[in-house]
């Protein structure tokens, strides 16, 4: 919103799709399809930090609470 001339900001829709899937399986309560589509949604978050240089920030499927989720 504030910065979208960066390249990074241009490529935030990638995530779109798994979000989408993320929240239809939370609508369902289907953990199976929930694990799935958030392990794609990571998935797709880190392959655009690798396109825009930003690899060293990776997302992680969080092991323990609260903020799991960052591997710096």
């Amino acid at each position: 919103k504030y910065q979208y001339d960066r390249e990074e900001s241009q490529l935030i829709e990638m995530i779109t799709p798994a979000l989408e899937k993320v929240k239809q399986a939370i609508a369902k309560q289907n953990t199976v399809d929930f694990k799935n589509s958030y392990s794609l949604l990571t998935n797709n978050c880190n392959e655009c930090h690798r396109d825009t240089d930003f690899g060293y920030n990776k997302v992680i499927i969080p092991e323990f609470q609260p903020f799991a989720n960052q591997d710096f």
